[in-house]
């Protein structure tokens, strides 16, 4: 994936080219040519602004095409209306495009450009079939500008990272079981100069992992727990621990799911692919942060094996779970790798999982849920989350909800009742953080099927946490210097 930045002007017009102007304040700025072409499409009402804000259509033909991008007089372009610029120029190609031109204007800001690369490169890299977008995007500037090419750089990682979430998302459960997941993932974090570990099923019962593998027995694809590392523990500089829930396909086990769009459920996995998309772009920018990221991969399946309902199984600190429901496995997996995350004493520990059907109920496909203790990265990730048009809903964690977790004949028991079903499966996670500052993110309604954005298109895998914690991560106190905070 690559973007160049090239100074203008742009001289000839090759078969497959595409100019896009993007202009503020009418047409001011642009080639005498390109303004008088554009005045009279104006004038024939061929350009109409269906958004009032934006306005964004194409003309002419491969041999000769040209895409006009207007930020209306007054009205300020914020984050997702630039990146629906970027995905609009890309879903709205002529047939036959295979060179962008993107024409920049001086006087816009450089991360107001690399917003907009993002929604191109994110719209041409679905990543749900068919190879990677052929289609080369040039900025296009009146002189050498260092900030915007750095900007556009770490777009182009960030978008990477996204990209490489969403294939992970969408593999199917037969080409990504828990080995392969993991041989991915180190084979990823390695190649961008990070560490990775994997653990196999004769480590987890050393560790006595027993939630999680009471969770994968019922298949032959055995567990494995992903550990990614960046950065080493210095003085001064906040840990931060990421886990992400990995079952790499979720048939529910011996509470079997309904078939009709079981085999969505190869989704599962979107909270671990974020953290690996997470880990491996970290990695490849260099934060000065030490960040580790933990995935407990599993398959969940019914068989001979599977735990059944109304089995016990001790989590690694030795709390005792009863398994009312097989189909509430995400948090099982999620309890042993939080008590692992214990041993970095992260300053900030925070999971995503696609944890509940309940968060659909509650929030819709447009925002992810929040809850958890870590009051300052809460506050941080809810600024990140509408910096990255990723969106998060805080919901409360309490007393009432945590006691319908309580077991009768256990510690805890796996599910609650059907009333507040993404806060009690939160609060069967806090137990598991001993205390230490937390973040439950549960995810299940963004992380796949969401085309409610431009720049997310085909339905699929979005990559749902990636430009989000990221986002995080380079807002934390030393994670980066005077510099101005770029947009994810």
């Amino acid at each position: 994936m690559e973007v160049r930045v090239t100074t203008g002007p742009v001289r000839g017009a090759q078969r497959g080219s595409l100019q896009v102007h993007l202009v503020r304040e009418g047409l001011k700025g642009m080639p005498a040519a390109a303004q008088k072409e554009w005045r009279t499409a104006l004038a024939a009402g061929l350009v109409q602004d269906k958004a009032g804000a934006i306005l964004l259509c194409a003309q002419g033909t491969p041999t000769k095409a040209s895409m006009l991008a207007v930020l209306q007089p007054g009205v300020k372009a914020d984050e997702n209306a630039l990146r629906k610029i970027g995905a609009d120029m890309r879903n709205r190609l002529p047939k036959g495009a295979r060179h962008v031109h993107l024409h920049w204007p001086a006087a816009e800001a450089a991360a107001a450009a690399a917003t907009v690369v993002t929604g191109f490169l994110l719209a041409g890299h679905p990543a749900a079939k068919g190879p990677e977008s052929t289609v080369r995007l040039s900025v296009v500037v009146a002189q050498r500008d260092a900030a915007l090419s750095a900007a556009i750089r770490r777009a182009v990682i960030v978008v990477e990272g996204v990209v490489l979430a969403r294939r992970l998302g969408n593999l199917p459960g037969n080409l990504c079981p828990p080995e392969i997941l993991a041989a991915q993932a180190a084979k990823e974090m390695r190649a961008a100069g990070g560490k990775a570990t994997v653990l196999l099923p004769a480590a987890l019962q050393r560790l006595k992992m027993g939630a999680l593998l009471g969770v994968a027995q019922g298949s032959r694809a055995p567990a494995r727990f992903i550990i990614m590392e960046h950065g080493k523990k210095v003085a001064g500089r906040p840990t931060v621990v990421l886990v992400g829930k990995g079952v790499t396909f979720d048939s529910g086990g011996i509470s079997l799911k309904p078939g009709e769009g079981m085999e969505k459920m190869r989704h599962d996995k979107c909270g671990a692919a974020a953290v690996i998309g997470t880990m491996v772009t970290v990695a490849r920018l260099k934060l000065p942060l030490h960040i580790v990221g933990l995935v407990p991969a599993v398959e969940n399946m019914p068989g001979g094996a599977a735990q059944r309902p109304g089995d016990v199984v001790t989590a690694m600190n030795g709390k005792t779970i009863e398994v009312i429901n097989t189909d509430a496995e995400g948090r099982l997996i999620l309890a042993d790798a939080l008590c692992y995350a214990q041993r970095y004493k992260p300053q900030h520990l925070v999971d995503l999982a696609t944890l509940t059907g309940a968060v659909t109920i509650a929030l819709g496909k447009s925002h992810a849920a929040i809850l958890g203790t870590d009051e300052t990265g809460i506050t941080g990730l809810l600024a990140a989350g509408v910096a990255s048009g990723e969106h998060l809903w805080r919901l409360p964690l309490g007393t009432a909800t945590a006691e319908a977790m309580h077991g009768k004949i256990s510690d805890l028991k796996n599910l609650g009742g059907r009333e507040a079903g993404t806060i009690t499966g939160a609060e069967f996670l806090r137990p598991f953080t001993a205390g230490l500052p937390w973040a439950h993110l549960d995810i299940a309604a963004v992380a796949w099927d969401d085309t409610l954005h431009s720049w997310n298109r085909p339905a699929g895998s979005s990559g749902f946490g990636v430009r989000l914690l990221l986002q995080w991560l380079e807002s934390l106190p030393t994670s980066k210097s005077t510099k101005p905070k770029k947009k994810a």
